[in-house]
């Protein structure tokens, strides 16, 4: 997957960015957001690495926790300042993380690794890492599948998203041999979840600590 690819899925997003949180925003991951959040402390700083129109942004303001919020597309980052003008939001590249060392309690990473270059991830955990407190929490969402794929679909009005997919072993190695310790990890699948109407999709959920 080339950089271009990475391009066009920015711009899928930042064309569809209304459309598309109107058509998830009831897919929020209830599951995952407690598994994460229970781990934190009152008043923790949180980075939604990805956090696209700022559902799960909402989600951590009302928490209590500082909060900020990273993507690449404009799009997304418009929504996103409307629904959570409490958070500091910033445009910026999960690969190139701006913020200082051990300066995160936890960072949530949804639906994003999965855009990359597989050959990009372990650095970029690693770079999560950086910026993750002693003790901090990182939990990581992405498409189970193999090899790579451009997807055009209706959710994105027939424009396109490149995909590297992961088996959860794989995804887990990844995530362990970027120095994280695993807490949990586990697969779920979207219209068992979500019901009638939603995709046959399997999606990873990795959830560790920085030691």
């Amino acid at each position: 997957m080339t950089e271009r690819r990475l391009k066009e899925t920015i711009a899928t997003y930042n064309a569809v960015a209304s459309d598309y949180e109107q058509r998830t925003n009831h897919l929020a991951p209830t599951e995952e957001l407690p598994r994460f959040t229970r781990l934190l402390a009152a008043g923790a700083k949180v980075l939604d690495a990805g956090c696209g129109y700022g559902r799960e942004l909402r989600h951590f303001v009302d928490q209590g926790f500082i909060t900020y919020g990273i993507d690449l597309s404009e799009g997304m980052l418009a929504r996103a300042r409307q629904r959570t003008p409490e958070a500091s939001i910033l445009k910026m590249d999960v690969r190139k993380l701006g913020f200082q060392e051990d300066f995160l309690d936890g960072v949530w990473c949804r639906g994003v690794l999965h855009h990359l270059e597989r050959n990009q991830i372990q650095k970029t955990l690693i770079g999560i890492k950086r910026i993750l407190k002693s003790d901090g929490i990182l939990l990581v969402i992405c498409q189970s599948g193999t090899g790579e794929a451009k997807v055009e679909e209706e959710l994105t009005c027939g424009k396109p998203r490149f995909f590297t997919y992961f088996s959860g072993s794989e995804l887990a190695t990844l995530v362990a041999d970027s120095g994280f310790a695993l807490v949990e990890g586990y697969t779920y699948n979207e219209k068992e979840r979500y019901g009638t109407g939603r995709a046959n999709l399997n999606f990873i959920v990795v959830l560790a600590r920085k030691p």
